[in-house]
C-alpha cells in the first residue's frame, strides 16, 4: 500500500492512527494555529477552552450564520482530546476492540465517584485512561507528524492530491501539494464543512443535515437522589469535585465525596436534527434548529443533501469520527466512533 494520510490529531486520528500503524501512516494537522489575514476567518462561537487548557482558536474560510446551533472546534495539537471527559459505553466491545484499546495503551477504568469523581446509572459507562490513571489524551502520540492544515483535496484517477498550508519551526507559512494513496479525513465538523467546501464536493444550494440525542444539565443535592431507568434516559453523574476537575481540565486524582452537590448530564431517547444551506460561496446559513442544538457536542449523521459521507467518495477517500457514525443509544460517542474504525479498518 502506497503512503496513507490521516487529516486530524484528535481521538478518532489516534484510533484510526493505531489502525493503520503497519503501513507507517502521515498525520497532517496544526500544531495551533493562529493567523490573521484575509483568507482565514475566525469563528469565535466554534472555541471551547477550559481555564486550564491550552487556548484554541477557530479557523477555516467559511462564514456561519448560525442562530441555534452551536458546533465545537479545537484547531490545536490533540483536538477535543485535551479537554473531553473520555466517557466510552463498553456494552458493544468485544474482546478484539478491548485488547486493541489496552495494545494503542488507552485503558478502560470503572466510574466511580472516590476514585474519578464521576458515576453513571449504567454499569457499562466507563472512563479511557492512560497508563497512570489519568484522561486518556493524543499529546505526542504520532510520528510522521506533518504540521499544517489541509486546505483542500483532490480525487485523481488513483491517488488524492492535498494542498496543505505547512508551519515550519519558526510558525512561517507556505503551501505545498502532496500525492497520497489513501486520505482519512477525521476532523471537527466545522472544518469538515470547510475542507468538502474548499474541495468542491458541497457545492452552493446543497444541504448539510447533522443530529444529536437531547441533553442537559442538572443540578441536585444530597446524597440519596434518584437514579433514572436506563430505557428512559442516560445519566453521568458528577461530584463537586468531579465538576470541578472536568470543566476546568484539572490534572488531579483527588476526589472528596462529602459535599452533597452533583451534576447530572442527562441524555435523552430523541434526536434532534439540524439543517445547513450553502446560500452562496462561502456562506453556510441556518435553515432549522432546535435551540441549543449541539450543547452535548456529539453531533453526528452528517449527511449532504439526506446522503451518507460514505455514499459521496471511492475508496481512496474515507471520513471518519463523530460526522461518519449514527449514534444508537445515547451518552458517550466514543465507543461509536471506535466500533465504526474497527470496523471499517481491517
Amino acid at each position: 500500500m502506497g503512503k496513507i494520510a490521516i487529516i486530524g490529531s484528535g481521538f478518532s486520528s489516534y484510533i484510526l492512527y493505531q489502525r493503520l500503524k503497519k503501513y507507517n501512516p502521515y498525520i497532517i494537522s496544526p500544531k495551533k494555529f493562529l493567523i490573521n489575514n484575509n483568507f482565514f476567518l475566525r469563528n469565535k462561537n466554534f472555541e471551547i477552552n477550559k481555564f486550564f487548557s491550552k487556548k484554541s482558536y477557530s479557523y477555516n474560510n467559511q462564514i456561519f450564520q448560525l442562530k441555534n446551533i452551536k458546533l465545537y472546534d479545537r484547531l490545536i495539537f490533540g483536538g477535543n482530546s485535551n479537554i473531553w471527559g473520555g466517557f466510552c459505553n463498553i456494552s458493544k466491545f468485544n474482546k478484539k476492540i478491548i485488547n486493541f484499546l489496552k495494545n494503542s495503551n488507552i485503558y478502560i477504568n470503572k466510574l466511580n465517584f472516590n476514585s474519578n469523581g464521576c458515576s453513571a446509572n449504567i454499569p457499562e459507562i466507563y472512563q479511557l485512561n492512560d497508563i497512570n490513571k489519568n484522561i486518556f489524551s493524543v499529546k505526542k502520540k504520532f510520528k510522521n507528524f506533518i504540521n499544517g492544515f489541509v486546505i483542500n483535496f483532490v480525487k485523481k484517477k488513483k491517488d488524492v492530491e492535498l494542498k496543505i498550508l505547512k508551519f515550519d519551526n519558526k510558525n512561517k507559512s507556505f503551501f505545498i501539494r502532496k500525492t497520497f494513496k489513501k486520505v482519512y479525513v477525521a476532523v471537527s465538523i466545522p472544518q469538515l464543512i470547510n475542507l468538502l467546501k474548499n474541495s468542491e464536493i458541497i457545492k452552493v444550494n446543497d444541504i448539510i443535515t447533522f443530529s444529536e440525542f437531547k441533553s442537559n444539565f442538572v443540578i441536585k443535592f444530597g446524597n440519596n437522589f434518584k437514579r433514572s431507568s436506563a430505557n428512559k434516559q442516560i445519566e453521568i453523574y458528577y461530584n463537586f469535585f468531579g465538576v470541578i476537575k472536568h470543566f476546568l481540565n484539572l490534572k488531579i486524582k483527588l476526589f472528596l465525596n462529602f459535599i452533597p452537590i452533583y451534576l447530572v448530564q442527562k441524555f435523552f431517547y430523541k434526536k434532534n436534527t439540524s439543517k445547513i444551506i450553502n446560500v452562496k460561496k462561502n456562506i453556510f446559513k441556518e435553515i432549522f434548529s432546535k435551540k441549543n442544538f449541539g450543547n452535548s457536542i456529539h453531533v453526528d449523521n452528517f449527511k449532504i443533501n439526506n446522503k451518507k459521507l460514505s455514499t459521496l467518495f471511492n475508496q481512496n477517500i474515507k471520513i471518519f469520527g463523530p460526522a461518519a457514525v449514527d449514534q444508537k443509544i445515547p451518552g458517550p460517542i466514543s465507543n461509536d466512533i471506535i466500533i465504526d474504525i474497527f470496523n471499517r479498518i481491517k
